[in-house]
């Protein structure tokens, strides 16, 4: 056993953590299931599915991955050792590289359906997004 859990210095820094990655595999999994028959791990050519736009999906274009992200930084907060404070960050740049391979393969897939979300829509997240404006275009 680690000290940090060994001598529980900082105990409610480690509930604090363990919240914060309960809410992130919350809203990963919601946001997961919310895409249907559109889910799948990459993006296989001419198997795109359809832009999901509502829900979560207001707020950020891949909110399974800010979901992963809460996840391993409540994680982090919870146990913190290196590879526990590095691991959202290794993900941040994994997820990164992910989800530009994604939006190229949406963008020549759906074209203007997608270039009008992802206007309106940031990567990441954002609560000023929550109107859908590219859908009355």
């Amino acid at each position: 056993m680690d000290s940090f859990w060994e001598y529980g210095s900082i105990a409610a820094l480690g509930v604090a953590g363990v919240f914060v990655a309960k809410i992130g595999a919350k809203l990963a999994f919601t946001a997961q299931m919310s895409m249907g028959s559109s889910w799948r791990v990459g993006v296989a050519e001419g198997a795109t599915g359809n832009v999901i736009s509502d829900g979560l999906y207001r707020f950020s274009s891949n909110p399974t991955f800010v979901g992963q992200f809460v996840l391993l930084a409540g994680f982090g907060i919870a146990v913190p050792e290196i590879l526990t404070i590095l691991a959202p960050l290794i993900f941040l740049w994994s997820a990164s590289t992910q989800i530009r391979c994604k939006e190229t393969a949406l963008r020549q897939a759906l074209g203007p359906d997608y270039d009008r979300y992802a206007a309106a829509v940031p990567c990441w997240i954002s609560l000023r997004h929550g109107i859908k404006p590219w859908m009355h275009g």
